[in-house]
This record gives structure tokens, C-alpha cells and sequence, in this order.
């Protein structure tokens, strides 16, 4: 069969059709063609000015072959997912496109926004068609990725970023925050102006509640991590229980709480859909407390079961089944993440399953699953509650 094409090769100029042609070598070196992938950003360097033009045409053409359009200035980038390049095509007409990140000055703001502000650092964030502005993308999203240092006793996790309005008014935006690249990210609807800084109520550090997790384990990180983002919860008042092996459940729950909160942004997730009552798989009751988090999981082709039309729910999860299942999560989220190692096959490779190969290799080359002592995998055997939150952790973190 025909190797499928994520994109058609338009002709637009030859510059353009240079570049693109590099890109897909680029994503056939990474992997990426043959899947069933959407939505890779097509990156354009924007020169050396706050505001670079680009033909709208390009735009049309980019968002017609389903591809996210990635506008890098010197002081940040805006991703256009393929909607949202349509629309701002669209709105242009045939006028040029020209787009703006510049940083706004206390002077040019009116006194209630000054106040609202405080100390944030202020972003005009700008698409224009000729002389007409392009505030919004009939319903679609941009993301946004500007730099941002942390003043003293600021914390990543408190760094946020707020639309701000004519009258002051400031609306909190599900926010990351890369601390080696002192980038914030997030995503908006609409184009305006913007406020970056620290929500106090976020600085306060993580008080540990756990009698068996200590400072000194290497899984503390990942635990304030996932307990902070509300992934995961203690197993008793005072306990976490990280050597205790974890369920197939209780993997789908995690997962479907990371599409629930605004993880999903750096993850990649959209709207989450109300699960269907119920699922297909017998031993799932409709009122036991992962049914819900089943559903959406079966609904989107996250798990499968075991057969039978059974899941095991109450079964501890393999490491495979473990890599498998994030994998396709994965996928449904449209989360990339860039390889950081090369893989190199374990001794006991023959005894990773088929349908789980191709997910352990990605995962491992991403930094997210490792092996065990004597290169081995152990795809049989189970994951902890303590392995799991630094599998999550590392996966929501991973290509921010």
C-alpha cells in the first residue's frame, strides 16, 4: 500500500514548497507519517520585527490539509490549530496577515486595568487581515507561548496567565509553565490583551500530608505533583501507599481526571465529552466509582478489555498494558512529545507483546517509561502508585 501523505505538497511558492517539503522528512524521521496523526504544527520563523506578514493563501492551504500553523516572533509564537487557521484565512480574504506579540507599557493602560494588573507583565496579542482586526476563530483555539522568569519566591506551579478587558476585569486561562525554557504556554478563543505573573494562591508550597512519603524519596516530586493537579489522592488520611501496586481502574481514572482538569491543555485534550452511561464490559457496573472514567476511556479507544467483554478492573496493570493505554491516550489527545533517547531493544524485548511494542519504544525514546536493572523491561510485571505518578507526571510535562 501507498504510504499515505499527512498533507498534500501545495504549490504555493517555491520557498514555501521547500519548506514544506523538508517538514515531511522531518516528521518521516520522527515517526510521524503513517499514523493516524493530526493537527502537527507547520512551523514559520516570523523574521527579526515584532509584526511579520505571511499570505493568507499559505494559511488556506496549510489549514485545508488539516495541519496546525506554529507563527514564531521573537517574543513568543502563536499555534493556529487547523480551525482557527481557516477562520483567520478566511476573515482576511486576499489581504495580507499580519501578526504582532508585543509587550504593553503601564502608560498606554487606563487606570483599572493598572490596577488589576499589579506587577504582571502585559502582552498585545494581534492577528490583522489588512486593516481589519482578527480578534477570534469562530469558536477555534490558538495557543500562546511567551517567555516568563520567576521573581523570587514565585513558584511554576503559581504562574498563570489572565485575559484582561477594557474594565479591569481579569479571566484566569488554564496555564503551563516550562521552568528550563521560562515559557508560559496556554490556550484562548480570542486575541487581546494578556497578563502573565503569579497567582499567590498557587505559591504557597505543597504542604506533604503523607506520613509515608519523605523529602529524600525520589518519587516526592512526582507525588506533590500529582496531588497538587488533584490527579491523585492518598489512600487513608495520612497515607499514599506508593509501593502498592495499582489497578487497571484506577490507571483510566487518572487519565480521565487529566482530560477533567486543565491539564488537558498541556496534554493536548479538548472538551471532554459526558461518558455514555455505562460500557460494553460486564464487569463494569454502572455505579462503581470508575464506570464513569470506563466509558470514556472504551468510548475512545483508549482500552479495549481483556475479551470477553470484560475489562478487569480490579487487575494490577503490566507495565505493557500500562505503556499500551498511555500510548493510545496519547493519540487521542494528539500529544507529541520530542525523542530525548535512542532506543535500544531490552533483553527481554521478545517478551513485550506486538500490541505494545511500538508504544514502549515511543514512550522510552520520549523519556517517559524506563527500564529495570540488567536492561530489562519486565512487560509482565506491575507498576506502583508511586511509579505511575512519575509516568504521569513525566508524560503531562513531556513537549511543553
Amino acid at each position: 500500500m501507498a504510504e499515505k501523505r499527512l498533507y498534500p505538497l501545495a504549490v504555493l511558492d517555491d520557498e514555501t514548497q521547500k519548506r514544506m517539503s523538508s517538514y515531511y522528512e522531518l516528521l518521516t524521521k520522527q515517526g510521524y507519517i503513517g499514523q493516524q496523526t493530526k493537527d502537527i504544527p507547520y512551523h514559520f520563523t516570523l523574521g527579526d520585527t515584532d509584526t511579520a506578514n505571511e499570505a493568507a493563501l499559505a494559511l488556506e492551504k496549510l489549514a485545508d490539509a488539516k495541519l496546525s500553523v506554529e507563527l514564531r516572533l521573537p517574543q513568543g509564537a502563536i499555534t493556529l490549530e487547523a480551525e482557527a487557521a481557516s477562520s483567520v484565512a478566511e476573515q482576511a480574504g486576499e489581504s495580507r496577515v499580519s501578526v504582532g506579540i508585543s509587550a504593553v507599557t503601564m502608560s498606554s493602560l487606563n487606570a483599572a486595568q493598572r490596577e488589576a494588573i499589579s506587577d504582571f507583565t502585559m502582552y498585545d496579542i494581534s492577528i490583522s487581515g489588512g486593516n481589519k482586526q482578527i480578534t477570534g476563530f469562530g469558536g477555534a483555539s490558538a495557543t500562546i507561548e511567551l517567555p516568563y522568569t520567576l521573581k523570587a519566591g514565585e513558584t511554576a506551579s503559581g504562574v498563570s496567565a489572565f485575559h484582561v478587558d477594557a474594565n479591569g476585569n481579569m479571566e484566569k486561562l488554564p496555564t503551563s509553565y516550562d521552568v528550563s525554557a521560562k515559557k508560559v504556554k496556554f490556550t484562548t478563543t480570542h486575541l487581546s490583551l494578556y497578563a502573565i505573573g503569579c497567582d499567590e494562591a498557587l505559591t504557597a508550597p505543597w504542604t506533604n500530608p503523607f506520613l509515608d512519603i519523605k523529602a529524600s524519596d525520589w518519587f516526592y516530586g512526582d507525588v506533590e505533583y500529582v496531588h497538587t493537579n488533584g490527579l491523585m489522592n492518598g489512600t487513608g488520611a495520612s497515607a499514599f501507599s506508593p509501593d502498592v501496586k495499582i489497578s487497571r481502574a484506577m490507571i483510566v481514572t487518572l487519565l480521565y481526571r487529566c482530560e477533567q482538569t486543565s491539564l488537558e491543555m498541556t496534554v493536548g485534550g479538548g472538551v471532554l465529552d459526558a461518558p455514555s452511561p455505562g460500557t460494553a464490559f460486564t464487569d463494569v457496573p454502572a455505579n462503581e466509582w470508575y464506570a464513569d472514567a470506563v466509558a470514556w476511556a472504551s468510548a475512545n479507544g483508549i482500552v479495549n478489555g481483556i475479551g470477553g467483554n470484560s475489562f478487569a478492573p480490579d487487575d494490577f496493570i503490566t507495565r505493557q498494558d500500562l505503556a499500551a493505554i498511555i500510548m493510545r491516550y496519547a493519540e487521542h489527545a494528539a500529544k507529541r512529545f520530542p525523542v530525548t533517547l535512542q532506543y535500544q531493544s531490552f533483553a527481554d524485548e521478545a517478551g513485550i507483546a506486538e500490541y505494545a511494542k511500538n508504544a514502549v519504544r515511543a514512550l522510552y525514546c520520549g523519556g517517559i517509561v524506563n527500564g529495570k536493572p540488567g536492561n530489562l523491561f519486565d512487560p509482565a510485571g506491575t507498576a506502583t502508585r508511586a511509579e505511575a505518578a512519575a509516568l504521569l507526571r513525566r508524560f503531562i510535562e513531556a513537549g511543553k
